[in-house]
């Protein structure tokens, strides 16, 4: 979980790591590599978002950056291309993003 929380600026420990990784599917994380390192990270949260008279199942985007020295770079843009193609296998017509 370093490769998502650090640019959150949390530092890793098992309980934290333990704790989200029990609502957020492993299947369901992105990893942005340079050179086989670890240098961003995506998830998305699979849920029912309600719309006017239907429940819909809905890719619930999160976590999601990029270390300072890789911004401006693409791999923001492809883990979110990977998110949303995702999102579409999965039968998900929605991606949903509440942003802090």
């Amino acid at each position: 979980m370093l490769s998502i929380g650090q640019y959150f600026g949390q530092e890793p420990n098992e309980e934290r790591s333990e704790r989200f990784s029990r609502v957020l599917p492993f299947e369901r994380t992105l990893a942005a590599r340079d050179d086989g390192k670890i240098v961003g990270g995506a998830g998305a949260f699979p849920f029912e978002l309600s719309v006017p008279g239907a429940s819909v199942p809905c890719a619930g985007t999160t976590v999601i950056g990029v270390w300072p020295t890789h911004r401006r770079r693409g791999a923001l843009r492809a883990m979110m291309r990977a998110h949303l193609d995702q999102a579409h296998q999965l039968g998900e017509p929605l991606a949903a993003l509440w942003a802090s």
